[in-house]
């Protein structure tokens, strides 16, 4: 028993798949190509969006960092002598070295070296003789003093009747007045 089918089905089928293959090309390829290409158009503009976003939070980390160094600028201003204060640093380490029954010889050098448009470094070279024990209290408060002095070098010599003679070498920065 075999199964035939009369040849009017065969051509039903046959017009019916055409019409399924023309619905196919004519309606779904285009639309197809048109969803790929929204798609693409789409994930580009996500990465767009992902850069500009990460830029964007690269400068507000910047204006954070900046607001965070801005706030905190009178604070490390007062780490700077200002130019033309020169008597009440003198006068501070001279105050200091009487506290501590030492005798100093201070010498601010004249060769100054710009560190930026504001702050300049002026060497300095103090020469302190006394006893041992002043000495280490004198570096203490000179420590706790709100200038930022940097010793680069010391030097220390005894005397015979136990005294010693230190010689410190270093830097103190300035801050030069707005013109």
């Amino acid at each position: 028993m075999t199964f035939k089918l009369p040849i009017v089905n065969l051509i039903k089928y046959a017009v019916l798949l055409i019409i399924l293959v023309l619905v196919v090309l004519l309606l779904v390829s285009p639309n197809y190509n048109s969803l790929k290409n929204i798609n693409l158009t789409l994930t580009a503009e996500a990465e767009a969006l992902e850069s500009k976003y990460t830029a964007g939070a690269g400068v507000e980390k910047f204006s954070q960092a900046y607001q965070s160094y801005y706030d905190k600028l009178p604070e490390y201003e007062s780490l700077f002598i200002e130019t033309g204060d020169e008597l009440s640093l003198v006068t501070k380490l001279e105050e200091l070295a009487d506290k501590f029954s030492l005798n100093q010889k201070l010498d601010l050098g004249v060769n100054n070296t710009a560190l930026s448009g504001h702050i300049i470094q002026v060497p300095f070279n103090f020469v302190i003789s006394g006893t041992f024990d002043n000495f280490l209290q004198y570096l203490k408060a000179l420590h706790q003093m709100p200038y930022n002095l940097t010793i680069q070098n010391i030097d220390v010599k005894q005397s015979g009747d136990a005294r010693l003679e230190v010689k410190l070498l270093g830097y103190t920065y300035w801050l030069k007045a707005n013109d």
